[in-house]
């Protein structure tokens, strides 16, 4: 299946999804992400699939603009209206989608608290964060007295990457032993401020290693003292989660998602999006305090084990499509 709007390549994946769902005779077929579940609710409509739930995991339409949004609104009122249930990633972002007359309130509903299969311990596993840590700090080239700020995903504009640099910029002036991990995949489609980006590039202060297999990212969060994740929109977040199962302490912005997986001045610090100069304020807070970045960084652990583990989440939805099936 093609990412973007290819209208023969959506037919072609319809048909193909059609005939296995006909063949198979499922009682139960969850999709999601858009161009899969706007493709799969039709043939799981049209194949007469009982029980169709859609993972809603994000709203594309969120930040478009013009025919672009209201096709993109299209797309997903559609999938709300050939889906049976609508399991959308957060409550904040189902208000929403009620708001702009997506889904109707009695078809949608959220999992737990939010998320989709939370974060792998075998993977983030805290009793080998000072391995990690030591290990990858040493790739970097990093000594023990230096700080790093850490921001994980795609280098975009909407990922808040422009404001976390120009914050960067008030925070190392104030600071001679910081640095700022960019680790993800620049984005040429909602790119970076050129000039913001060659400064990054040219400074030394801020590493930038590249995308790397997402089995390791754990290791570049172990070697971190912050994670900073100053985004504009988002599902959920599950960097946000992936960092606080290693216990490093969170800032992120006051948006729907976000500002559900962390609990405001408890196990998170909020910023409002796009705003440099409050990112950087709080950059410098939890640099300086630190009892109050280890007393987040403890709070965000448990809130975590608690509900963002992946075998919590995952308990959560089996129980909840066993209720959608009727088999329990």
């Amino acid at each position: 299946m093609e990412r973007g709007l290819s209208p023969m390549s959506m037919l072609k994946s319809m048909f193909v999804m059609y005939k296995i769902f006909k063949r198979e005779k499922f009682d139960c077929i969850q999709y999601a992400t858009p161009n899969a579940s706007f493709i799969g609710s039709i043939a799981a409509w049209l194949a007469g699939i009982k029980y169709r739930v859609y993972g809603f995991w994000g709203m594309r339409y969120e930040g478009a603009l013009g025919m672009s949004r209201r096709i993109l609104m299209m797309f997903e009122k559609i999938t709300c209206k050939l889906s049976t249930h609508v399991r959308i990633v957060s409550p904040k972002n189902m208000e929403i989608v009620i708001k702009d007359g997506v889904c109707p309130r009695n078809k949608i509903g959220v999992i737990g608290l939010g998320g989709t299969i939370g974060v792998n311990t075998k993977i983030y596993n805290i009793s080998k964060k000072d391995e990690f840590r030591k290990e990858t700090r040493a790739k970097l080239g990093l000594n023990d007295n230096e700080y790093l700020y850490a921001f994980v995903g795609r280098i975009n504009a909407d990922k808040g990457i422009n404001e976390l640099i120009e914050a960067f910029k008030m925070v190392s002036a104030k600071y001679n032993n910081v640095k700022l991990l960019l680790l993800g995949m620049e984005d040429k489609v909602n790119p970076v401020k050129p000039e913001n980006l060659k400064w990054a590039k040219s400074t030394a202060n801020v590493l930038m290693p590249g995308p790397v297999h997402k089995d390791l990212v754990c290791r570049y969060i172990a070697a971190s003292d912050m994670l900073v994740h100053p985004t504009y929109r988002e599902g959920f977040g599950k960097i946000i989660q992936e960092a606080m199962s290693m216990q490093l302490p969170v800032i992120t912005t006051d948006v729907p998602g976000p500002s559900e997986v962390v609990e405001e001045n408890i196990s998170g610090i909020l910023v409002p999006k796009a705003d440099a100069k409050a990112l950087a304020d709080a950059m410098c807070k939890l640099y300086e305090d630190k009892e109050l970045a280890d007393r987040i960084a403890e709070a965000g652990y448990k809130r975590f084990s608690e509900n963002f583990t992946m075998e919590k989440m995952v308990k959560n939805i089996y129980d909840e499509y066993s209720k959608i099936t009727g088999l329990c």
